[in-house]
C-alpha cells in the first residue's frame, strides 16, 4: 500500500478528533483535509458533539488518543522498511490494543473507535516489520546522581541532554545512581535503544503518586511511560504510592517493542505494571499490587519473576491479571499459584503440557532468540 494513502489517513485521524471537540456545527469529515476518504470509513452522518459535553479528563483522555493514534501511523508508515515475516501477524493486535487504550478514557465512543480500529486493521495488514537495531552497551554515555557526582541530577534532565548528545540509533545509556527520583517520565516514540542502569533493586528508584482519582486518566497515572522501542532497564525500581484508596495508579506504562527488563521491581496497588502492546521480556524482576497490577496486551514474557499481593481494602479482593486472552498460566509456584479456582469463562483453560506451553515460550512467542541477547538480558528461550 502506498505511503501515501497512510499519511492521509494520519492527517484524517487528527482532524477527526479536533474537529469532535472543538466543532459542533458540522460534520467532521467536512473539516478535514480529506473529506471523501473520511466519508468512506466512517460515513457522513456521524453525529457532532457539543464541547461542553467534554470535562476535563475527557479532553485530557482525546489528547492521550491523539498520542497513541500518532504512534500506530508511525509504525505503518514505517513497516515497509522492515524484513521480519513472522512479526507480520502481531501488527493487527497492536492495532486494536491502541484504539482500546483510547477507549478506555471514554464511557461512549465505541462505534467510532470501532470503525476506526477496523480500517488501521486493515491498513497493517499488508505491512511487514522487523525487529530494531540493537549495539551492545559498552559504558554510560551520562550519569545521573542527587548528590551532584554526576552529569544531571535528574533523570528528566539527562532524557533531554540526550536527544542532543547521541547519534544515529545506537543505544545510549544512562547510569541512574542510587537516590529516590520523584519525576513523571515519558520516554517518547523517538528516544530508541534507551538503557537505564541503576544501582539495583530499591537503591535506584523512580516515584510518583499520579493516579485517576485526583482526575488523571489511566495511562497518564504512570511514573515513567515507555515509546520508544529497544528500551531496556536494569536495576531499578518503578514505583506508584498512590495507595489502595485512589484506584487506577500505574507505575510503569511500557509500549516498547524489544524492550528488557532485568533485575528490577514494580511496586504499586491498582495497575501497577502496564504491558500495553508488542514485545516484551522480564527477567527477575518483583512486582507489587492489589488489583488487576499485572495488565495489557503485550507479548510479554516473565521468566523467573516474583509476584506479590498486598492487602487490599476492605471488601475488595486481589486480581493479579485481568486482560481480554484466553490462555493462561503453566508451573506457577508459590501462594495463590493453585490453578483449582480459576474462572469457568468459555474457551479459557489452564495449559497442561509441555506441547500447550511451547507455543508461548520466547522462541516461539516473539522470537526472543533474534533479539534478547542483543540486550545483555539473560533468558532462557525454552520457557
Amino acid at each position: 500500500m502506498p505511503k501515501p494513502y497512510l499519511i492521509h489517513y494520519y492527517f484524517i485521524a487528527t482532524h477527526l478528533f479536533l474537529a469532535l471537540v472543538f466543532c459542533s456545527d458540522a460534520s467532521f469529515c467536512n473539516q478535514s483535509l480529506f473529506p471523501k476518504l473520511c466519508n468512506s470509513i466512517f460515513g457522513p452522518k456521524f453525529p457532532p458533539h457539543e464541547p461542553h459535553t467534554f470535562d476535563a479528563q475527557a479532553k485530557t483522555a482525546w489528547m492521550d488518543c491523539l498520542e497513541i493514534y500518532e504512534d500506530a501511523i508511525h509504525h505503518i508508515n514505517h513497516s515497509n522498511t522492515y524484513m521480519s515475516p513472522s512479526d507480520v501477524e502481531k501488527w493487527p493486535s497492536v492495532a486494536l490494543v491502541n484504539h482500546q487504550a483510547c477507549q478506555n478514557g471514554f464511557k461512549d465512543l465505541k462505534n467510532l473507535l470501532q470503525n476506526l480500529s477496523k480500517s488501521l486493521v486493515d491498513l497493517l495488514a499488508d505491512n511487514k516489520p522487523s525487529t530494531a537495531y540493537f549495539s551492545k552497551a559498552t559504558g554510560a554515555n551520562l550519569v545521573v546522581a542527587q548528590d551532584g557526582s554526576g552529569d544531571f541530577k535528574t533523570i528528566t534532565r539527562a532524557l533531554k541532554a540526550s536527544q542532543h548528545r547521541r547519534t544515529g540509533t545506537d543505544r545510549f545509556v544512562i547510569h541512574v545512581k542510587s537516590g529516590v527520583y520523584k519525576e513523571h517520565i515519558f520516554i517518547k516514540q523517538s528516544m530508541t535503544n534507551l538503557t537505564l542502569i541503576g544501582d539495583g533493586i530499591d537503591a535506584s528508584v523512580i516515584t510518583n503518586n499520579r493516579n485517576c482519582k485526583d482526575g488523571h486518566t489511566t495511562a497518564d497515572t504512570a511514573t515513567v511511560q515507555i515509546w520508544g522501542s529497544g528500551f531496556v532497564a536494569i536495576g531499578i525500581t518503578f514505583e506508584n504510592t498512590a495507595g489502595p484508596r485512589k484506584q487506577q495508579a500505574i507505575a510503569l506504562l511500557s509500549a516498547s517493542d524489544l524492550s528488557a527488563f532485568y533485575k528490577c521491581s514494580f511496586k504499586g496497588y491498582q495497575d501497577t505494571l502496564c504491558l500495553l502492546k508488542y514485545r516484551q521480556f522480564y527477567r527477575e524482576c518483583d512486582i507489587y499490587g492489589t488489583i488487576d497490577f499485572i495488565f495489557g496486551d503485550a507479548a510479554a514474557v516473565l521468566q523467573n519473576c516474583n509476584i506479590y499481593v498486598r492487602n487490599p481494602l476492605p471488601g475488595q479482593q486481589n486480581t493479579i491479571t485481568a486482560q481480554g486472552r484466553t490462555d493462561a498460566q503453566y508451573m506457577n509456584t508459590g501462594n495463590g499459584a493453585n490453578t483449582g479456582g480459576r474462572v469457568r469463562w468459555p474457551g479459557y483453560h489452564v495449559l497442561s503440557t509441555a506441547g500447550e506451553v511451547e507455543q508461548f515460550s520466547v522462541q516461539r512467542f516473539f522470537d526472543g532468540e533474534l533479539w534478547i541477547p542483543s540486550t545483555g538480558v539473560p533468558f532462557d528461550s525454552s520457557l
